[in-house]
């Protein structure tokens, strides 16, 4: 058996409304890259790759494939990162989506048949943040949040806070 050693740099998930702070808190941490969407990357000093599509001349690279290629990159541990963050999710999310569309030839997931399509994109996408997860680093998911009101039968009204992604990936990640 192997000693039981506490997990003192857990993976987060960082979800709040925007421009609250979540990404200028994360620049606190030491050794931070940034796997940024969203371009929101002004007021931070931490290192910035951009998650987007490229263009390589009349070449379309997907944002994607980008995302990929930064996990190869990261899997070689030649750097001095710490702690990754995914800044945000949800965009990491929706180009895993516009790839697949294009890579089948689909407007939407329904077209890949019932359940094939969805089941596709989900399945890309979270063994890519499984391979990254993976991989050693502290991972930090920042995610804008989505409030919904609840109303229980008795009448009583609860409010939920959760991630603007969709529960069956929030509920692997």
């Amino acid at each position: 058996r192997k000693e039981v050693k506490p997990n003192l740099k857990p993976d987060m998930w960082i979800y709040a409304q925007s421009y609250v702070g979540k990404t200028t808190f994360m620049d606190q941490f030491d050794n931070n890259l940034f796997l940024n969407t969203d371009g929101n990357v002004d007021n931070i000093t931490s290192p910035v790759l951009r998650i987007k599509d490229t263009y390589e001349g009349r070449i379309k690279k997907w944002a994607w494939t980008n995302f990929v290629e930064t996990i190869d990159e990261l899997e070689k541990k030649e750097n001095s990162f710490e702690v990754i963050t995914i800044d945000l999710l949800e965009d990491v999310l929706e180009h895993c989506r516009a790839y697949i569309f294009n890579r089948e030839g689909w407007k939407h997931e329904s077209d890949g048949g019932y359940g094939k399509g969805w089941d596709m994109v989900k399945t890309e996408f979270l063994n890519q943040i499984k391979r990254l997860k993976n991989c050693g680093y502290q991972i930090v998911f920042i995610s804008k949040e989505i409030v919904d009101e609840v109303t229980l039968k008795n009448g009583t009204k609860i409010t939920k806070f959760k991630p603007n992604i969709r529960d069956a990936i929030a509920n692997v990640i």
